[in-house]
């Protein structure tokens, strides 16, 4: 049985690669997901349809975890969204052409497991602090780099979380 930790490991890297295969086995078939650039639903087709919104956008897209909060069956993370706007982003507020800019954003999630696959994904951007940055604004200056969740928030909301489990 592989633990939280092991299955995000897994999922980030086969996000990081953009290997769609290797990560909808990560996931049940009726996986609830809800992220940025989409409605909440279930199924595989959702988190197939989410990676290549981000594939799209910025072919170098990586995700680096930052910190972590475990319980047996699920656990919270902390990261950093990056990739260079090459693509077309695609969010429900319209498609932001792109840039050629380099976007980095904070992330939150939640995860939680059913055996040893993910069957509820709760991702969470700092969509603000994306709309700010040059590479999705089109305008000249200084990339921003904001960091808006600190792990002490992730710990809090482990904490909150965990003690409904």
């Amino acid at each position: 049985m592989l633990t939280p930790k092991a299955v995000l490991d897994l999922a980030v890297d086969a996000w990081n690669s953009t290997n769609e295969e290797a990560l909808l086995a990560l996931a049940t078939a009726d996986i609830d997901v809800t992220a940025p650039a989409g409605p909440s639903t279930r199924g595989r087709a959702r988190l197939r349809s989410w990676l290549r919104i981000w594939t799209e956008a910025a072919r170098d897209h990586r995700v680096r975890i930052l910190s972590v909060a475990s319980a047996p069956y699920q656990l919270i993370y902390e990261g950093l969204c990056e990739g260079t706007h090459t693509g077309v982003l695609r969010l429900p507020t319209g498609d932001i052409p792109p840039t050629g800019r380099t976007m980095v954003v904070g992330c939150t999630g939640l995860i939680r497991l059913t055996g040893d696959r993910i069957s509820y994904l709760r991702h969470y951007l700092d969509m603000t602090a994306l709309a700010a940055q040059p590479a999705v604004r089109r305008t000249e200056g200084p990339e921003i780099r904001h960091y808006p969740f600190a792990e002490a928030a992730v710990q809090r909301a482990a904490v909150s979380v965990f003690r409904r489990s």
